[in-house]
């Protein structure tokens, strides 16, 4: 029986980019599908349904943390994994990216191998998790004791422990300023503040960290 083709959709306003890495991902079986900003992106996700979204950030009419964050409040389709892809790599544009939910961030130019390192990777932990695994980004390695979790959330304000509790529950940042009455950039102000004192940047995102701990977040006040 032939095993069923994963869909990637590629969203990147660079045409030639665009085409060469649904080249790459066709060539190595997988089913591709192209959109050129989040707006096509969007469309895109609903018609192709695709497994996982290789996305660039800066984009016209609608750039990727946009797209990400309308794909993060999508309840059918948040758990879709998104690869960011950028010429620019700053720490600020990856702890943006991370926090609204981002799985892996590649910058341009990358190899061959890298991207579908990357694109193997997220597809394996997805279904991973959808087996019920608790599995980490980084080949099930990220694991915690109680004591270690215990450190962490010491250096975390009563609000940001509430905020990571959420997170660890699969709600989106729009989702959690209505849970609790704040504000959305509040909610951003508190996520960011987390990764800065917890030190989550690269490929490590807070979902990620938030997902990994939550055995211990459930019996923590």
């Amino acid at each position: 029986m032939n095993e069923v083709k994963k869909k990637i959709l590629v969203v990147d306003d660079e045409v030639r980019l665009r085409e060469n890495i649904c080249e790459l991902l066709d060539l190595n079986g997988f089913l591709t599908a192209a959109a050129e900003n989040g707006q096509q992106a969007e469309q895109q996700v609903r018609e192709f349904q695709p497994d996982l979204v290789i996305c660039d950030i800066r984009m016209p009419l609608m750039d990727g943390y946009e797209f990400l964050q309308r794909l993060r409040e999508n309840t059918e389709r948040k758990d879709i994994p998104l690869i960011f892809i950028s010429a620019k790599v700053e720490r600020d544009d990856i702890r943006k990216g991370m926090n609204l939910g981002a799985d892996d961030y590649l910058t341009k130019p990358f190899m061959k191998d890298e991207l579908l390192q990357a694109v193997t990777t997220r597809l394996k932990r997805k279904e991973q998790m959808s087996a019920g695994h608790q599995t980490d980004v980084q080949n099930a390695k990220l694991q915690y004791t109680r004591e270690e979790v215990m450190q962490h959330l010491r250096k975390l304000t009563k609000s940001e422990r509430h905020i990571l509790r959420r997170v660890a529950e699969g709600k989106t940042s729009r989702q959690i300023s209505e849970e609790l009455f704040i504000s959305f950039k509040t909610v951003e102000n508190h996520r960011s503040n987390i990764s800065e004192k917890l030190g989550i940047s690269g490929t490590l995102s807070l979902i990620t960290y938030a997902f990994s701990i939550k055995p211990f977040l459930d019996s923590i006040e």
